[in-house]
């Protein structure tokens, strides 16, 4: 039995089939973790989420903003000019089991035992270990809710406008709002409490008034391994021993990368 972690699929249906081929995943014994972004910006979304609905007893994900963004499009399709990939699952005669099935996932998964957690895109420098398991659990349990609309449009529209700082004293709304953020969608930080919402880029490119949310002492990256994706522009940019990094941009015309977690060899396939 083994284990395998995935990059970013972002909808690039034949890369995945073609990886899991490689790596000879076998589907009685073997399990998937997939670090989010799944669907979005690739031409076959819903095959893939279909796909991973229908093996879901050993594919494990975690939601990235392309899922939250499925999510708030799902729930707000007569309002707004809506991405065609969506648009594909939101018509799809399954699209309700899909999407039930879709919000009752987590935003982040942690092995104990291995010491690993699997996150989108990074953490919060100053979150320790309760902080980190708060915030996840208060965005899956009002994913979870009868009112998860409400809670959507409260926390995910307009959230990536501009930096921000985190401390004691924020308000519930947007505490959530800066925890999605900060899951799913965190590159820099300028200190560890404040995050950079802009820059996207290399840090070999970045302004030395950031640094990426790894490079910061925290207690939790001191204790764990961390796998994640989200950042394809990182590109062969060195991250601590322990930080793993698994968006090898295929959904630009990069690859598809998975590491397997017993021996950390990593595969990668080509994509179109």
């Amino acid at each position: 039995m083994s284990r395998y972690i995935i990059g970013d699929i972002h909808g690039c249906y034949k890369a995945f089939l073609s990886l899991l081929k490689l790596i000879k995943f076998n589907f009685e014994k073997d399990t998937l973790w997939i670090t989010g972004d799944f669907v979005g910006r690739g031409p076959n979304s819903l095959d893939v989420l279909r796909f991973i609905y229908k093996f879901r007893k050993n594919i494990f994900v975690i939601l990235g903003n392309h899922e939250i963004s499925l999510l708030l499009a799902y729930i707000n399709k007569k309002k707004f000019k809506i991405d065609p990939q969506f648009m594909q699952i939101i018509h799809a005669p399954d699209s309700s089991t899909l999407i039930r099935w879709l919000r009752n996932q987590p935003i982040l998964k942690i092995d104990e035992k291995n010491k690993l957690i699997m996150v989108h895109a990074g953490i919060l420098p100053n979150w320790n270990l309760n902080d980190l398991l708060k915030n996840a659990k208060d965005i899956e349990n009002n994913l979870k809710k009868k009112q998860y609309k409400i809670f959507l449009n409260k926390t995910c529209k307009k959230n990536n406008i501009s930096n921000k700082i985190w401390h004691d004293n924020l308000t519930e709304e947007f505490r959530l709002q800066l925890s999605i953020n900060i899951f799913t969608r965190i590159r820099y930080c300028f200190s560890k409490s404040i995050i950079d919402m802009h820059h996207k880029i290399s840090p070999k490119k970045a302004p030395n008034f950031i640094k990426p949310w790894f490079n910061f002492y925290n207690t939790v990256l001191n204790e764990y391994n961390i796998v994640f994706g989200h950042w394809s522009s990182l590109g062969n940019y060195p991250t601590p021993k322990n930080i793993y990094k698994l968006d090898t941009g295929c959904c630009w015309g990069g690859e598809l990368t998975a590491l397997k977690w017993a021996n950390k060899k990593f595969f990668s396939v080509k994509c179109q």
